[in-house]
């Protein structure tokens, strides 16, 4: 029995899929997994997870479809279930671009947001408190 075949009898992630997050409990991490423990694969440098797990159980990538849907509500929900349960890791800045690692917890998918330097502003310094009257 290969992987995916053990996961699927076991009932583990979505659909047959090992989730990070259950690959984690498995592996009991001495410490819990945060943004910072992953690296540029997507991968876990903490509990050794990587995204080929959840690949080899038939995760589809996101469609065109799904990706316009999440830029269209500003990455509010999952592009794959719509849920607002989603929160994202350590946000990684290089060159003008910025990427997060995100994901579901309501149905255990995970992508990664990737922002660009847009615009820039002048910092204001306030050289004095402004007097306020009560």
């Amino acid at each position: 029995m290969d992987r995916a075949d053990s996961r699927e009898a076991s009932g583990g992630g979505v659909g047959g899929r090992m989730t990070h997050a259950e690959h984690a409990a498995q592996h009991r991490a001495a410490t819990p997994c945060a943004a910072h423990h992953a690296n540029f694969g997507g991968g876990c440098l903490n509990c050794g997870w990587e995204p080929e797990d959840a690949q080899q159980g038939g995760s589809q990538p996101l469609t065109e479809q799904q990706k316009a849907a999440y830029l269209e509500v500003r990455g509010a929900c999952c592009p794959r279930c719509q849920s607002d349960e989603i929160s994202g890791g350590h946000v990684e800045i290089n060159d003008g671009f910025a990427w997060q690692n995100v994901d579901c917890k309501a149905c255990g998918a995970e992508w990664q947001d990737v922002y660009s330097l847009t615009s820039v502003d002048d910092v204001v310094i306030y050289t004095s408190t402004p007097e306020v009257t009560v």
